[in-house]
């Protein structure tokens, strides 16, 4: 293994491809603009069923990916490998800027969401914090983040 980890070449490979996709192709901005409003697309033309089974077959082939990258890091395979890691994602989805109530989310923001809190769960691991305590520390950060985005809706 060199001095980078694959998953993490892994995801910066997969987060160009999908900022260019998203941002460069007639089907990336179809993806965005069904998921802000189906009907709304509909009406301009976009094939909203395909567009949204299109969107699960891309969910599906990111999971690979990141199931991939995970079997890269613990060198085993397991099907409840990263059950914990959902309360996490969640936090990252939000911490990158994508609104739990809906609305448009950016793939860099998810990629700073991830480096942040990577860090901090580094820097919690480096000084011995217990495992609990850094669910705690997550979970007070899901929940700043959170009411710093319905209080910034409300004005």
């Amino acid at each position: 293994m060199g001095v980078v980890p694959f998953a993490v070449i892994l995801m910066i490979v997969v987060a160009a491809i999908l900022v260019v996709f998203t941002s460069h192709t007639a089907l990336g901005r179809s993806f965005y603009s069904v998921g802000g409003n189906k009907e709304a697309s509909k009406l301009s033309g976009i094939n909203t069923k395909l567009v949204g089974v299109l969107a699960f077959v891309l969910c599906g082939l990111l999971t690979t990916i990141g199931a991939l990258g995970l079997t890269s890091k613990t060198l085993s395979g397991n099907v409840t490998l990263g059950d914990n890691l959902l309360f996490d994602v969640m936090t990252i989805v939000v911490l990158g800027g994508t609104s739990l109530t809906g609305g448009r989310g950016r793939i860099i923001g998810v990629v700073i969401g991830a480096l942040f809190l990577q860090v901090i769960t580094n820097i919690m691991v480096l000084v011995s914090i217990n495992t609990y305590w850094q669910w705690v520390v997550k979970g007070i950060i899901l929940v700043v983040v959170v009411l710093i985005d319905s209080r910034s809706k409300k004005d």
